[in-house]
This record gives C-alpha cells, structure tokens and sequence, in this order.
C-alpha cells in the first residue's frame, strides 16, 4: 500500500498536470481526481409501459420532414439502449399517424398513442429549430417543450405545467461561418436534430454532463 506522503505526493503531481500547459494527461488525471459530473434524470418512465417518441411540427419549424424523422429515432434507440423503457413503438409510425385525422381534426396526443399501440407518449413540440438567427453566424439550436402522457387515461403524467417542460439544444460549431452548399446545410441540420434527439431521451435516465455520444445507426 502507498505510504500517506506519497499518496499525498501523487495526488499533488496530478493536479500540478491540470494546470501545466506542457502535460499531456491533463484529461484524464482530472477525471481520476473528480470523475465527470452526473445530470440527473428529470422524469422515470415506467420502464414495463410500451412507449413511443413523436415529435411534433405542425407550425412548421422543422424545414425537412426527415430531421423530424432523426430526431424521433435518435430519443429512441438511445432511450432502448439505455434501459430506460422495454419496449417501444417506432417513431415514424407515430409521425405517420400524426399525419392523419379524424373527422377532419388532427389527433390528439392521446389518439396517436392509441392508433399505433402505446401506452405512453413521449411528446416532443418543435418551438424552434435554426442553425443561423441572422442568416450569416452559425448557432445550431433547437428548442422544445415536452410532455408525457399516458394513452388510457389521455392524462398528462409529467410535468406539472401544462405546456410542457422546455428543452433548448444548443450545437457548437466547428466554424462560426454559415455553410455555403446546400449538402453543407443539410449536414448542419441532420447533426442538430440528432443531437436534439439525444438530449430528448437524456431527459429520462442519469448521464455525464459531456455524454455526446450517439447511438450508432
């Protein structure tokens, strides 16, 4: 076992690195010392109710009916991977189903639940979504307002406001300049609404504040 002074001396050498512009381990003798911090959960679904992830755009903020279709995909395999329900209904049936009506009315959250098996609805309201606010500096954000509601009961589970609990998904940029190719734009747009998706199903089960990674296709 290591005397005290050493493991004192150890200790000190680690967080000398922290601060050394020349050491190369500064990563990771930071997280030996203080590993990463956690972001707790903000809702537990019932991981036994089947469940599924739509993503709603019906004021149009979303420019490409596929980063809807990202986005709903990303929420949910990252949502079955990490345990967090059992079983889940694929998003784009719900999106498919969303498109349609009755009686010449859109179906509530609750019918789109029931028209493709659920018992639960992740609800997710596109309030927003631009990799520009001025059309020239690239700022990535989307934002959301997301509610939970149970299919039988068409109740509001979680949250208590009945607008919803309000995401904002923020990307940061490699280049600050607005791409100038159209393939430019549109791979802007696929890396936010993955990342809107994943931030989506973070909100469900504990993560490092620096989980980025995506669920590999």
């Amino acid at each position: 076992m290591m005397p005290a002074r050493n493991a004192a001396i150890a200790v000190l050498l680690a967080a000398t690195c922290l601060v050394c512009s020349g050491c190369n381990i500064v990563g990771p003798a930071f997280y030996m010392i203080r590993g990463p911090d956690k972001v707790k959960k903000v809702h537990t679904l019932d991981k036994n109710r089947t469940t599924v992830v739509v993503i709603d755009d019906r004021a149009n903020r979303v420019p490409r009916r596929a980063l809807r279709v990202l986005m709903g995909d990303v929420a949910e395999r990252t949502m079955l991977k990490e345990k967090v329900v059992k079983d889940m209904v694929s998003s784009q049936s719900a999106l498919a189903a969303a498109a349609s009506d009755r009686d010449g009315k859109p179906l509530s959250v609750a019918e789109i639940g029931e028209a493709v098996q659920a018992q639960v609805v992740v609800y997710a309201t596109v309030d927003s979504f631009s990799i520009s606010p001025d059309g020239t500096t690239l700022s990535p954000t989307v934002v959301m307002r997301v509610r939970v509601v149970d299919v039988a009961k068409d109740e509001r589970i979680w949250p208590e406001d009945p607008a919803g609990h309000r995401v904002v998904t923020r990307m940061a940029a490699r280049v600050q300049t607005m791409p100038t190719s159209t393939t430019g734009r549109y791979q802007v747009e696929d890396d936010l609404a993955k990342r809107a998706g994943l931030e989506l199903a973070q909100l469900f089960f504990d993560h490092a504040a620096n989980q980025a990674t995506l669920v590999p296709e």
